[in-house]
């Protein structure tokens, strides 16, 4: 039906509000997502255990074979280097052979304690099942949490893996409503290897400066794409020829309808058009005595090959088809 003058409706003429929209991200609260972890799960077994006559028998005749092996530090360092970091951990209770045994090397390289000697045997973990454990706890959404949350101090000098990560990748991803996405990476460096610490406070810095949700990417070099559908249409890639594994915060923030791009973000925008000379826009990241700095790169526009995302659906496809004909 036309409208008249009386239902007409009024004019909404000047400036938009600028409010923020439903389920965008919330000053003062935080997102985390600790990404694909790559450990393995050990699976038990439900099949009942069948008692094994012939082995019982031998029980005795093997018993003082074992206990010479179990007091031989040198076997009983192999042996105990294979067991997941908890029953390691575990183990240094059993006597005080086995509690003095925690100075050895090898020991101290399973509990991830220090990186592993280059000419050691690979040992049953690369990543602590204690770094699941952590990780999947409820973890601080907003300041006051992460005030009343502090990992304990063992935890913290835990190795991410073995052998240790050297660098820490940081990626801010910044969607803008004109002009396509944006990324800015830096890479810090930790030569004595990437501890649990160390990330925990990269992480809280990065929620309470950037106010941007993270993700944690594994498996990595530095320099990799955070996503395979992506592309950078207007120059090279970050790859580099010493590209070295690396743990990835990759962070994701939008601008317009109420949300800012994070400090990162607004320091770039407010020197781009400048004339004067551009200062390193530093950060600090405070881990227990340590102050370390860094910066964000000069960005790189992002976007999404179609070729290839082509490629994604008709693999989709091809799998919802095998698994109808399944």
């Amino acid at each position: 039906m036309a409208r008249t003058k009386q239902t007409a409706r009024k004019s909404t003429s000047g400036p938009a509000p600028r409010v923020q929209l439903s389920g965008s991200f919330r000053p003062g609260g935080y997102r985390f997502n600790y990404g694909n972890l790559p450990l393995q799960q050990h699976v038990v077994s439900k099949e009942p255990i069948i008692p094994d006559t012939a082995m019982a028998s031998n029980a005795a005749m093997t018993s003082d074979a074992q206990m010479k092996v179990f007091s031989t530090p040198e076997i009983l360092v192999i042996i105990l280097s294979q067991l997941p970091h908890t029953s390691l951990l575990k183990a240094k209770l059993v006597n005080k052979t086995w509690a003095s045994l925690s100075e050895n090397v090898e020991i101290q390289a399973s509990l991830f304690e220090r990186p592993r000697p280059k000419e050691s045997a690979l040992y049953a973990e690369t990543y602590s099942d204690l770094l699941m454990n952590k990780f999947l706890t409820p973890w601080p959404t907003n300041e006051e949490e992460y005030a009343n949350k502090y990992p304990s101090w063992q935890w913290r000098q835990l190795l991410i893996c073995q052998p240790p990560v050297e660098v820490l990748e940081v990626v801010q991803q910044i969607s803008q409503r004109v002009g396509g996405t944006l990324e800015f990476r830096t890479i810090i460096p930790r030569p004595n290897g990437l501890r649990m610490g160390f990330l925990y406070d990269a992480i809280r810095h990065w929620h309470q400066v950037e106010k941007s949700p993270v993700e944690l990417l594994w498996n990595r070099k530095t320099g990799d794409l955070t996503d395979r559908k992506h592309i950078y249409p207007d120059g090279p890639s970050y790859k580099a020829f010493d590209d070295k594994p690396c743990v990835t915060i990759w962070g994701k923030k939008s601008v317009g309808c109420g949300q800012s791009g994070g400090l990162t973000y607004e320091l770039y925008r407010s020197t781009r058009n400048s004339t004067q000379t551009q200062k390193p826009r530093v950060r600090v990241i405070k881990s227990d005595d340590e102050k370390v700095k860094f910066s964000m790169s000069e960005p790189k526009l992002v976007s999404i090959d179609l070729g290839l995302l082509r490629c994604f659906m008709e693999k989709d496809e091809e799998d919802e088809e095998e698994d109808e004909d399944s």
